[in-house]
């Protein structure tokens, strides 16, 4: 495992590890996440290893609005969350789209979590891995999500590529996630953004 600064240098190593296929620990405006890339199934057995996480469908980063949509549908709710929250701490479980289904990402589920999260360096990180990037808490499943760099090396060891040092996150509290597949709200995990705020 390397650790390196999260400056441009840094993002753009990270980002051709994460082409090559490889494991990478960086930093976003909740917690720490542990992304690859999506489209590489044999990257996404690995993290789900590195987690012992299995069998549930990883979320996803993206870039965009834009970007999203090329793997989930959204209905008008979820499309008004998204313009409203996003950039943000809000993570939107939309219809996964078919192409997607038989990807060991999606774990042959019939829907996916997205989110565009406002910190820059990690938007960076993302548009140079190609616009959309595994990006689940770099933790065990089940435990703490890290908001630090060295609480990621407690939990996780090295069993990664690179760790992108950015110091502590802003939020430092996991993302609310939200399922919106039937074109209604349910809060799935009370996060960063309260049941109050979300209400549209």
């Amino acid at each position: 495992m390397k650790r390196l600064a999260c400056d441009d240098q840094g993002i753009g190593e990270a980002a051709r590890v994460i082409s090559a296929g490889g494991l990478v620990v960086f930093p976003t405006d909740t917690v720490y996440g542990i992304g690859c890339d999506p489209l590489n199934d044999d990257a996404v057995r690995r993290l789900e290893a590195t987690k012992a996480r299995k069998n549930k469908p990883l979320p996803i980063l993206v870039n965009s609005l834009k970007t999203a949509e090329q793997m989930v549908t959204f209905t008008p709710i979820g499309k008004k969350l998204a313009k409203r929250f996003w950039p943000g701490p809000l993570t939107i479980v939309a219809t996964l789209k078919e192409s997607w289904r038989g990807l060991a990402v999606a774990h042959r589920g019939s829907s996916m979590g997205v989110r565009m999260p406002s910190d820059p360096r990690t938007l960076r990180l993302i548009t140079l891995a190609g616009g959309m990037l595994v990006g689940t808490s770099a933790n065990k499943s089940g435990k703490k999500s890290p908001s630090s760099a060295d609480e990621v090396v407690e939990l996780l060891g090295s069993s990664f590529d690179i760790l992108l040092d950015g110091g502590n996150c802003q939020l430092g509290i996991e993302s609310t996630v939200v399922d919106v597949s039937r074109d209604e709200l349910t809060v799935l995990r009370s996060g960063a953004l309260s049941a109050a705020e979300l209400d549209i």
